[in-house]
Order: structure tokens, then sequence, then C-alpha cells
């Protein structure tokens, strides 16, 4: 080598912008070839196993800038990225099996199959847009593969301990694999994936996904230490990706697949500030635009994609497994050669819907608009017993007020808004109303109205034909119920501890009362964990604070003919 070249070399090697690939690991079985990319979080490399001969892909911790300030702020370890990527490979559907291995020197690397064709690869978004509606893309083939990747999310959402989201579900995270003579879509790249926070224990993260496959409120994730006037009083727009997120994302993409656009594309490509257009959105508005876009769907198809893709989150399926539950029975008929379900596409694809209905009828077929099944009546999770609580007398043992410290106590205004539809105990309207006025005087609270634990409290203890027609705030009223039955003893409720676990939970309350030592308000809601985070979040305390100072109950009690006056409102 020329020794202007050989010093050329010399130089890059110092400034790492050439890597020597057997550097990377030292491991006798997997051989590394080349480098295939660089994600946030890692490296990707394509190896060959000496032990099979097998093609494989490897995947090596190597963080950008961005990524080990999110690592730092969610205090995760190298070590524990690469066993966070490591999922059982026996445990889960159509998801890319993956190995986490170490090498000699203890150095952590996923080991997963590599895959010669994705999702996008068969989609072509750039080209011919591949899709049912392009007649290039088959029924059976767009619905086996959205059932794959429903299937999987479905494992992720319901079959581990700590449930996980996956937050970047897209055609590029889909690999195709054939090895078994038959095409299954698999989802992989779990860089993105977070362990969802049911309790309020965890970390956040900000990764917000590819933009087309986006939930609405994930769009306003990244930023949401800024305020946002503009943003509805009762609609929490600023949540972290959740399982509902991981729907929404998989059902834009079968969206794609069956009219060759995703549900905000035309919208999202015009937009200048993708997160103000999602801002300003209503949800008539997305699903206006939702109708519109999904007439070349199968009705039987349509009816769960458009749940899915509903512009709130708890209107959604709560998890992969539902939405996977509702379109199996579709695909089902649609592959089995004794149903007129083929036809009926091919006919309704081409027939305006009068002439169809009239061809049908003379097949003497009749296809009918699915009917929701009444549920049995469960309970799901912890039962709710209004009744349990007498209306006529109830005491509220409050501690002195003179100590709360809220912001504005007492400058506010009573809204236009009624509360007696929310429940039928009328402690809990009551104290919805005081909810209402510690809402006006907290605006750091006007962003979250409803608390992450009072939306997974309501998922998790009401059916969805219960959840339908709720209101958005009615979270809240289910989360001061829970609470009141919670705490209800001989008569006597805790004021305190009552507001505390109808915004954080009883875990929280739990938590901050033994690492206290203390059944009082005051002492415990300093509560620090040994990482010396607040186990009451200093917004959740200052709201708390203000919720109490506007009840000023000290053993109040409704007499058993009193009802509260809707005029008040």
């Amino acid at each position: 080598m020329p020794g202007s070249n050989k010093k050329r070399l010399n130089d890059l090697l110092r400034e790492n912008r050439i890597e020597i690939i057997s550097d990377v690991i030292d491991d006798d079985r997997y051989k590394l070839d080349k480098k295939l990319g660089q994600g946030t979080w890692g490296s990707v490399y394509s190896a060959t196993d000496t032990i099979t001969n097998d093609s494989v892909a490897v995947k090596v911790y190597d963080p950008s800038e961005l990524a080990i300030k999110q690592a730092l702020e969610r205090e995760i370890s190298e070590n524990e990225f690469m066993i966070s990527e490591a999922l059982d490979p026996n445990a889960y559907r159509n998801i890319a099996t993956r190995w986490l291995m170490y090498d000699k020197k203890k150095k952590p690397f996923i080991v997963t199959k590599k895959y010669d064709t994705f999702l996008s690869d068969i989609l072509l978004d750039e080209t011919v847009r591949a899709s049912y509606k392009n007649e290039n893309l088959s029924e059976e083939r767009l619905l086996k593969i959205g059932l794959d990747i429903t299937s999987s999310i479905a494992d992720l959402h319901t079959k581990r301990k700590e449930p996980k989201v996956h937050a970047d579900i897209k055609a590029d995270n889909i690999g195709i694999d054939y090895s078994n003579g038959t095409e299954t879509a698999e989802l992989l790249d779990f860089g993105s994936a977070t362990t969802i926070a049911y309790g309020l224990n965890k970390k956040d993260r900000k990764n917000i996904g590819f933009l087309y496959t986006r939930a609405p409120e994930v769009f306003f994730y990244e930023n949401q230490d800024e305020p946002k006037k503009e943003i509805s009083l009762f609609v929490d727009k600023s949540i972290r990706p959740k399982s509902q997120s991981d729907v929404w994302s998989t059902a834009a993409l079968i969206f794609r697949m069956y009219t060759g656009e995703y549900p905000l594309e035309k919208e999202l490509n015009k937009a200048e500030n993708p997160e103000k257009l999602i801002s300003e959105m209503s949800s008539a508005d997305l699903n206006k635009i939702i109708k519109k876009g999904s007439r070349i769907i199968p009705r039987e198809v349509r009816k769960p994609i458009k749940k899915a893709l509903s512009y709130n989150y708890w209107e959604r399926h709560k998890t992969g497994q539902e939405l996977y539950d509702e379109l199996k029975p579709v695909y089902e008929r649609a592959i089995d050669p004794n149903t007129p379900f083929k036809d009926f596409l091919k006919w309704t694809k081409r027939l305006t819907l009068p002439f169809a209905a009239v061809t049908l009828m003379l097949y003497g077929i009749s296809v009918h608009e699915p009917t929701d099944i009444k549920l049995p009546n469960i309970t799901q999770g912890q039962m709710v017993l209004t009744n349990a609580i007498p209306k006529d007398k109830v005491f509220f043992n409050k501690e002195d007020s003179t100590k709360y410290t809220p912001d504005n106590a007492g400058a506010f205004t009573l809204g236009n808004n009624t509360f007696n539809t929310l429940s039928q105990n009328p402690y809990v309207v009551y104290l919805m109303r005081q909810y209402r006025l510690a809402i006006d005087t907290s605006p750091e609270r006007i962003r979250n109205i409803v608390t992450d634990y009072q939306m997974d409290a309501w998922l998790q203890t009401t059916r969805p034909d219960e959840r339908q027609f709720a209101e958005p705030i009615k979270p809240i009223a289910h989360a001061i119920e829970l609470a009141m039955n919670n705490n209800y003893l001989d008569g006597q409720i805790d004021l305190e501890d009552l507001c505390v676990e109808a915004v954080l939970g009883p875990k929280r309350l739990k938590d901050a009362k033994e690492i206290i030592g203390s059944k009082d308000y005051f002492a415990y809601k300093n509560a620090k964990y040994r990482n010396g985070t607040y186990v009451l979040p200093t917004r959740e305390r200052g709201f708390i604070d203000t919720w109490l100072k506007n009840v000023q109950l000290t053993n109040y009690e409704f007499p058993s003919t009193t009802k509260v006056d809707s005029t008040q409102d």
C-alpha cells in the first residue's frame, strides 16, 4: 500500500469512520460479513453461523447520542436493553426468532434470522403501490399478512408478565418468511419496544414511530413538556405509546394494503406541521377521512378496521388480541372454498351497493352487518360496587386543610358541564365537580385530564359495550368510584387517600405509605423511591392539593333526600 493511502486509512480508523468488522464481536460461532444498517440503538450485520452454515443477522448495541441520552433518562443499561430485545422464540406467534448471546468478552449481541424480503418490498410504496384496490394484491394474501401482524402484537400485549408495546410498526419492520413453504409475516426490530407501565412505575421513553402508521396520541408524546393551549380540555392527547397505539398502527397497515394509501397519508403530506394537524383534528374529522377512504374495504373487514382507527385510543380494541379475534373469522371465510365470501368481494368491488344487494338476493345470499355479541356479565379485574356505599350518610375524614398548597385554590368559576350522568352516587358527582374546578386552577393538568392510571383502570374493569358511548371524562368518575370502594370502612372514607388513589392508583398510595411509614397524607405525599423520584409526581401532588382544597369537606354528608342540583353548573 502506498504511503499516502496507508496514512489515509490510519486517519480514518482513528476517526472511527471505517469499522473493522472482525473486531465488532469476538465470537467463534458467528462470523460477521458486512454491515447492513445502523439504527438508533445498534448496528445490524449479516453473519454466518459456522455450525449450521445459515445466514443470520446480528445486532450489536451501538447507540447514537440520542439513544444514550434516552437510556440514561430511562435508567437502562446495555445489558438490560439487549435482554429486553431478546424474546422467547417459542412463546410468540409470528415474531422474529431472537437469541441473546455473549461473545468471549461478555459483550451482548442479538442473533436473528436474516430476511431477504420485507413487507415494504411487497407494497412498493415508491412505485406500483401494490394494493387490493389496484388489483395487484389479493384479498387472501393481504388478510393473511394482516392477521400475522395482528397475532404478533396480540402476544406482545397479552402473553408477557410485563406486556410490551412495539411502537414502531411499519412495513420495513415486517419480515417475510418462506422457510415452511408458505408466506408468513413476522414482526421484528424491537429497538422501539417498551414495557407497558400499567402501574406508572416504568421510565417513559420517547419514540414516535413511522409517520404514516403513527397513532394520533403519539404525535404529542415527544413534546409533552411544552404547553399546547389548542388541545381539547377533556381529551388526553399526550400519552406514551400504549397497546392501543400498536392496534392503530396495525390497522393503518391493513388499510394501506386495501386502499393503496395510509389513513392520513394525503393530509400528512400536505401539512407543514404534522403535530399541529393532528392537534386541530377532531374525532369526527378523522372518522370522515377513514369513512371516505375505506369504501373499497369489504364490510366485514371495514367495521373492525374503523374501530381500530378511532381517534381516541380508549375507543379502539384494547390489545392486538381483540383485533385478531375480529379479523380471524373474516380470513377463514375468505379462504374457505365453500363460502360465497370471495364471490361477494368480487361483485361488491365492481358494482354499486343497490345493484350488488339485488344480485345477492337473486343468489339467495343474505349478507348482514355483523352484530355486536352481548358479553356475559363478568367482572374484569376489581369489582365496582357503587351501591356498596350508602348514599344517605358517609363521613369524609380530612386532615387540616390549611396545609394544602394549591397553586390558585379558590380562583375558579363553575363550568357548564353537567356531571350528574357520570355516576349514580352523589358523592362521586360532587367530587367530580371539584375535580373539574381543580383542573381550572391547575394549567399543567390541561393536557392530561385523564391520567394513565385512570384510563388503564377504566379499560381493565369495564367491557367494550360499557365504554362505547361513555363521556371522555367517565374514566375519572370510574376511578373515584374504585377509590371510594377501596377506602370505605365503617361508614368513613379517608379523603386524602381517596384522592391520591383516584388520580394515581392503589399501588402508588401503598408505596408512599410504606416508604414513609405513615398514613398521614402530609407525610407520605413527599415519599421518594430509592432512585430519588417522587412516588407521587410533583405535578400530581400539586393537583391533588388543589382538588382537596376545593372539596372543603369536614365530616361532610349528603342527607338522604338531597340531590345534586344540575343547575349549579
